[in-house]
């Protein structure tokens, strides 16, 4: 293996069963008899894919500084969800703003597969790559043949691949997004395809913490969500925008072989929905629709985003409680279904959607039921840990809350996508405690709305939990507070508008234990030296009053506390 490695990685020759794919055909939606309805996934040689791992691994390291911002496709900075994130941001913007303004989902036919081999080399120089790894990405691109496996493993006679790369090859995706970073830049760059933040312009400096992405963190890109060969594309419904568009597409499609198929282009029209389409418009060939399915996600331009998105999940855990049904199982049975099985329905669509309190409820009742089935256990023991005598269920709506939260973990690693800068210059930089910023909230779009009240409610529950309420900024914190049931917040109201802009930085950032010396708060004619605040005698006595509630109320001896920072670093990105 080592000497066949070497002679290739030197000569770029390589055995004949290195070149040849079987191709084993997946059958996909529709008619089966259409071969376009058949996926080919190539079986290569193990021996071969060991090279082209090591090739995919160097690819890897400059992923981030040849793919833009739009591109989230097999990339390690970037999520799938990002997509749909920035996408109903996008249209919660046309809508609020009224802009009449359309998604285009853009359909390319055999994506993967149709690639020129004499489009990749010129991509390649684009991008600026060296002789020695322009020759390995020819060796393995070029010259290769295949085979169709039929039933009983027949094989069909070998025929030549002109084009594209085998799906199953470990740089076959990232070589595809290379391919269409192209056109992404184009539709991008290009003024006749007009954004629908036309008129934001937003001016401000950059503020990623990384180099990469310093041209692409303060809303320069706009118009293009892809995930590989999923690409959609918001742009002003006019008609000159939206025929820039496809005189783009079309052109790409001439240099790349990449061929977009118009009549299954869909166009969404978003935000400002009302009159008729420019018959102009209709003329150059798109699919009008009013919904579409981007990456298993329902969008429409009606105000059905959670029912379209949580009924088809329901109606699934229905299908599997009836099949699981059948084998009666035991208890310990049951929950691990409940949790391998049912749980994990709601991943994908919750982790940016909270469902509708009736939804929620419908969905625990399936759970309970079918964990619960025949055994008379009261539900408060069904959400107790095992160590509490529980059978250690998990409340629904917490959660969720915990899936949406890690979007602020992702968030504060960089700001490299729209979403990420939209929070960022809400809160001046402070991601980490956006309860302090309630008037961002009225400038989000749905999705994000639910990260930052899940956030938020996560952050409530980090401050009651060991002693972090000593840590926790007290600014808005809605668990600090005096007078009966804490009545009375810690907010502008209490701090007055003339300490808030004079003094922002130190209020915002005030926690107990600034305000404290070995667990005792301070005293009055010490309180400015120690945080910054010149407080009067009667709001020094209610915060003094506010830290013994909230002592009384939270601290438990022995027990450490936190920031929240060193928290979100305790664990690693994803999780």
């Amino acid at each position: 293996m080592y000497e066949c490695a070497n002679e290739f990685f030197t000569t770029g020759a390589m055995p004949d069963a290195f070149k040849i794919a079987r191709i084993k055909l997946i059958p996909k939606k529709g008619d089966c008899s259409k071969i376009k309805n058949w996926r080919p996934i190539s079986l290569l040689s193990n021996f071969y894919k060991i090279i082209s791992r090591l090739i995919n691994n160097r690819l890897k390291k400059i992923a981030n500084r040849v793919l833009s911002r739009s591109q989230k496709g097999f990339n390690q900075s970037r999520y799938i969800h990002e997509v749909l994130i920035n996408s109903c941001e996008t249209m919660d913007h046309c809508k609020k703003n009224g802009i009449k303004a359309a998604m285009v989902s853009v359909d390319i036919s055999k994506a993967f597969d149709s690639v020129s081999h004499s489009y990749m080399e010129k991509v390649y120089d684009f991008y600026g790559f060296g002789p020695q790894i322009k020759f390995w990405l020819k060796t393995i691109g070029t010259g290769r043949s295949a085979q169709i496996i039929f039933e009983h493993n027949a094989l069909s006679d070998p025929f030549n691949l002109g084009r594209g790369h085998a799906q199953g090859d470990s740089p076959s995706p990232f070589l595809y997004n290379m391919a269409t970073q192209i056109c992404i830049w184009k539709i991008e760059l290009d003024p006749l395809v007009k954004s629908v933040y036309s008129q934001l312009n937003y001016l401000h400096q950059p503020i990623s913490r990384t180099e990469v992405f310093n041209n692409e963190n303060c809303r320069q890109t706009d118009k293009n969500e892809s995930f590989a060969d999923d690409a959609n594309n918001f742009v002003l419904l006019e008609y000159e925008s939206l025929l820039a568009l496809k005189n783009i597409l079309e052109s790409f499609s001439k240099i790349s072989g990449l061929v977009c198929n118009v009549e299954k282009t869909w166009v969404l029209r978003v935000g400002n929905v009302a009159g008729p389409v420019d018959p102009r418009i209709l003329g150059l060939g798109f699919t009008f629709v009013d919904s579409i399915t981007i990456l298993g996600f329902r969008i429409s331009n009606r105000d059905t985003l959670i029912i379209d998105n949580f009924e088809p999940i329901i109606e699934k855990l229905l299908g599997i409680v009836r099949y699981w049904e059948r084998f009666y199982l035991t208890l310990p049975g049951r929950i691990a279904i409940y949790k391998t099985l049912l749980m994990p329905q709601l991943n994908y669509i919750a982790a940016i959607l909270t469902p509708t309190t009736e939804i929620t409820e419908r969905i625990s009742a399936i759970f309970e039921r079918f964990v619960s089935n025949g055994i008379n256990i009261s539900k408060k023991r069904l959400y107790l840990s095992t160590g509490e005598g529980g059978l250690g269920m998990f409340k629904l709506e917490n959660f969720i809350a915990a899936l949406q939260s890690i979007w602020i973990k992702r968030c504060i690693q960089s700001i490299n996508d729209n979403w990420k800068f939209d929070l960022s210059r809400g809160t001046d930089g402070r991601i980490l405690f956006l309860y302090q910023y309630p008037m961002l909230y009225d400038t989000l779009g749905t999705v994000l709305r639910y990260i930052v009240d899940s956030y938020n409610l996560f952050c409530y529950k980090y401050t009651t939990f060991d002693n972090n309420y000593l840590k926790m900024p007290i600014y808005l914190n809605t668990e600090f507070g005096y007078g009966r049931n804490r009545i009375h917040k810690l907010n502008d109201e209490f701090f007055g508008l003339h300490m808030i802009n004079n003094y922002k930085a130190s209020v915002i950032g005030l926690t107990w234990e600034k305000c404290t010396v070995y667990g005792e708060f301070t005293q009055f004619d010490n309180f400015y030296h120690q945080t910054g605040i010149p407080v009067t005698q009667n709001q020094y006595e209610s915060l003094k009053k506010s830290y013994e509630i909230v002592k009384k109320r939270l601290h438990e001896e022995g027990k450490s506390s936190l920031d929240l920072e060193e928290y979100m670093n305790t664990f690693k990105k994803g999780s």
